[in-house]
């Protein structure tokens, strides 16, 4: 397993750059063997019009990116040549989807992510205007989903 450093203000840009929230990871992007990147918006298959293309947005997404196909075509068996996937990133490290293996921690962050603190300068980070919602905000929110209330990256997904 690769270890690669992580500042906190990297892992808030993979968090900003999604599109639709998972509460599951804090940031999952997909790339292909032209080596593009996208960020999550759906499970299943991203079709080609509804991909929103980030490579070169984030030099260590790049490599991650770079590494993960790298990754799982030597990982493949039976001598398919996969040089794409889904990658999924959260405070330990970057987790990648490999044949019957299932999920598996790829890289490691050195050193690990304190959620809290990503948490906090997401929102002070968000300095735009938060619009006022029409409906009471739901007491069931998460922390995850509250402390990305305010971010660009929640009001682009959720049209706020």
């Amino acid at each position: 397993m690769k270890t690669l450093d992580v500042t906190k203000s990297q892992f808030v840009e993979f968090v900003k750059l999604q599109r639709k929230e998972r509460l599951d990871w804090p940031a999952t992007f997909s790339t292909n063997s032209e080596r593009e990147i996208w960020p999550f918006i759906t499970r299943s298959k991203t079709k080609q019009p509804d991909r929103h293309f980030v490579h070169g947005e984030s030099k260590l997404l790049d490599e991650v990116a770079g590494r993960y196909s790298e990754f799982r075509e030597l990982r493949e068996s039976g001598g398919s040549h996969i040089s794409g996937g889904r990658f999924h990133i959260d405070w330990d490290g970057v987790w990648g989807h490999f044949g019957e293996n299932g999920l598996e921690k790829f890289i490691q962050w050195k050193p690990p992510v304190i959620r809290q603190e990503v948490e906090a300068e997401i929102k002070a980070d968000s300095t735009e205007t938060i619009v006022a919602r029409t409906e009471p905000t739901s007491p069931r929110l998460s922390a995850w989903e509250q402390a990305m209330e305010g971010s660009a990256a929640y009001k682009r997904k959720s049209n706020r």
